[in-house]
């Protein structure tokens, strides 16, 4: 979204021009923890989903690869070497993932998810979100300068059970993400 996330209104409704609600602020993409004209926000309808769940008392889960990642922007890219100056470096990956169990290896670069192209780590974490556990998903990646293509069958996750690590590149822009 291009609305405005600012620290303090996040988890704050995110309106249309007719004052429906279309989904709920989460959080912005900025080294200076400022907004800088991108903010993600979750759907309405996976919100609703989510409260149904917490309503019901389930704890809710959502679709999980199984890996740690670092954005690649054309300065990491240069400075070590990879082949490809975007997408989302592998910087671990959760055993007995599906990510583990389809291939997928720590210093892997994945370019491509399902289909869609994959330019950063919050891309990514979108596009898993946007997925069923048990959902059968094909990865594009790069090993070694190498294009490869591996087929992942998506694990479980909830809230209390994510986890994060810290990457090797890109850890000074704020962008390493958590387990997804």
């Amino acid at each position: 979204t291009d609305a405005a996330i600012n620290p303090g209104n996040s988890g704050g409704a995110l309106v249309n021009e007719n004052g429906q609600l279309i989904g709920i602020n989460t959080l912005i993409t900025s080294s200076s923890g400022n907004y800088s004209g991108v903010g993600f926000a979750i759907p309405v309808n996976y919100a609703i989903g989510i409260a149904r769940d917490l309503i019901d008392g389930k704890t809710p889960t959502y679709a999980q690869l199984g890996v740690s990642c670092t954005t690649i922007t054309d300065q990491i890219a240069k400075r070590y070497g990879f082949s490809v100056t975007s997408g989302a470096y592998v910087s671990s990956v959760v055993e007995g993932s599906g990510a583990a169990e389809g291939g997928i290896q720590k210093g892997d670069i994945i370019t491509e998810f399902d289909g869609e192209a994959v330019t950063s780590s919050s891309e990514l974490t979108l596009d898993v979100r946007k997925k069923n556990p048990g959902d059968k998903v094909s990865v594009k990646l790069v090993r070694d300068k190498e294009e490869k293509t591996v087929e992942i069958t998506l694990g479980s996750g909830s809230s209390s059970s994510s986890s994060s690590s810290q990457g090797q590149y890109g850890q000074s822009q704020g962008q390493q993400r958590g387990a997804y």
